[in-house]
């Protein structure tokens, strides 16, 4: 049972991780999006498009 305990806690630790590691993603993609959709309209107005 122990074992079984133990590899339970690991699993549910590697799946926190993971929705972890995609939020983090998800938050860059964001940030990324927000900044080249600045840079555009940068560009626009300076027209050097």
């Amino acid at each position: 049972m122990a074992t079984r305990d133990a590899a339970l806690a690991s699993y549910e630790r590697s799946i926190q991780s993971a929705f972890r590691e995609t939020a983090d993603a998800l938050a860059v993609a964001a940030t990324i999006d927000t900044h080249l959709s600045a840079l555009q309209q940068l560009a626009e107005h300076m027209d050097i498009t």
